[in-house]
């Protein structure tokens, strides 16, 4: 048996916000919604522009909508989550991970949290971040630059992929 891992790490306003990027990314399945959307909405221009030949409404429309989509993204979504970092205090104390055998705990001056392989919902990672979720919107974050303390991210990886499964 491996012995217990441990590292201490920090998540600053950066780390929060792309984390949420990488929670916000679109899986496969979002793809083909997505898709499917866009298809409609294109469907939706040709059908009234044909039937009362209101293209220039039809497509203002649909332009509209892409640009506020991209708003809500680009820049409400960011501001939002920078406010919400700053009221989250939490997220600003020290925190600890410990990869254990049956787990990973997680613990701060707040209290100590025991992740059981079989309490994990889901995790995703990229090359900055592991996210291990809990619910659906609700995950811990886990810097990449752990690893430089000494702690194992792959060791990290690799055991959520036995017990958990693959990645979302």
């Amino acid at each position: 048996m491996p012995e217990p891992m441990q590292a201490r790490f920090h998540i600053n306003e950066r780390d929060y916000l792309r984390a949420a990027v990488l929670h916000a990314r679109l899986t496969p399945r979002r793809w083909v919604v997505l898709a499917l959307l866009l298809v409609l909405l294109l469907g939706w221009v040709l059908a009234v522009g044909t039937l009362f030949d209101v293209w220039a409404v039809a497509i203002g429309v649909s332009v509209g909508c892409v640009v506020i989509l991209l708003a809500l993204r680009f820049i409400v979504n960011p501001l939002v989550l920078r406010w919400h970092y700053r009221r989250y205090k939490a997220i600003h104390k020290e925190q600890t991970i410990t990869l254990l055998d049956e787990g990973v705990r997680f613990d701060s001056s707040n209290g100590s949290s025991l992740l059981t392989w079989d309490l994990i919902l889901r995790w995703r990672y990229n090359a900055d971040y592991v996210l291990i979720y809990l619910m659906p919107r609700l995950f811990h974050v886990v810097p990449s630059t752990v690893a430089a303390g000494g702690f194992d991210m792959e060791r990290l990886k690799a055991d959520l992929m036995r017990h958990v499964g693959p990645t979302a």
